[in-house]
């Protein structure tokens, strides 16, 4: 059984977190009290904040960087190795693949979800026996299917492994690429133009909650130390607010021209597949 002694000292021995815990925790109490039974609520929302930063600026680096791989891509899909000269491998046949692949549309795996926004597309060969005309689907979109696929994948069974691996895997990077221009790209930017504007209102909603419940804070009984944990919180969450806003002004600022570079980028690559194996 417990005792007044017994209960004390067990108090002494609790963290300081833990007793200040229970102070607020206390004054609460007699707040709502107060109150008529309304529990006052002076938490800063810094974690809200953070996980908002988090959420946006995961968003926006995830889109930045799948175009800016797309725009290597796109650029330099047409260009051979120097150490596979174009005499080593039947060039015409592969840039025929090539070009009929990228020049397909997207048409989704059935039952897909389209609400959920894509990731960078990865293409993948098929079994040993079929590698290039049985191949799992690309992301969320049917693998690209042209009518030469199975001459090229005959094909790959008489020239050397090293030249096979090549051109399958040309195959899948322009399968890939067709996938992220046409359709995850598009997807992204759009969940982009969308996250702006949620993100604003909530920016302005975290902003307003904290100035509320810090002029209550400041206002009330509330022990020093609690008052001070309070400013404290207030300063953090001000500067992951204000970090927020800049992301999204950044955003703001980009969509338009990243939406231009990605119908650029469709024809940049057209136009690199086309020249395929005559660059230098």
């Amino acid at each position: 059984m417990s005792t007044p002694v017994s209960d004390a000292r067990a108090a002494s021995f609790r963290p300081a977190s833990v007793r200040s815990t229970v102070v607020v925790i206390a004054f609460l109490a007699a707040a709502t009290a107060a109150c008529g039974g309304k529990q006052l609520d002076m938490t800063i929302p810094v974690e809200d904040a953070r996980a908002l930063n988090s959420e946006v600026s995961a968003r926006y680096v995830r889109t930045r960087t799948l175009l800016e791989d797309a725009t290597h891509d796109a650029r330099t899909i047409g260009l051979l190795p120097d150490e596979l000269p174009a005499d080593d491998l039947d060039v015409d046949l592969l840039r025929h693949v090539m070009e009929a692949c990228f020049s397909q549309g997207v048409s989704h795996v059935r039952d897909v979800d389209l609400e959920q926004v894509p990731r960078a597309a990865r293409a993948e060969l098929g079994e040993p026996h079929e590698p290039l005309t049985a191949r799992p689907p690309v992301g969320r979109a049917l693998a690209c299917d042209p009518a030469r696929m199975l001459a090229l994948e005959t094909y790959l069974d008489v020239v050397d492994p090293e030249i096979a691996d090549f051109m399958s895997g040309r195959v899948l990077l322009v399968d890939e690429l067709r996938v992220d221009l046409k359709d995850v790209l598009e997807a992204q930017l759009d969940d982009l133009e969308r996250t702006v504007a949620s993100a604003n209102a909530e920016l302005v909603e975290l902003r307003e909650t904290s100035a509320e419940r810090r002029a209550l804070a400041q206002t009330s009984d509330m022990p020093p130390d609690d008052k001070r944990r309070v400013e404290i919180d207030y300063e953090t969450i001000t500067q992951e607010l204000d970090q927020i806003e800049a992301v999204l002004g950044q955003i703001s600022g980009e969509l338009t021209s990243m939406r231009q570079l990605r119908r650029q980028l469709v024809d940049e690559a057209a136009r690199s597949i086309a020249e395929f194996g005559t660059q230098g």
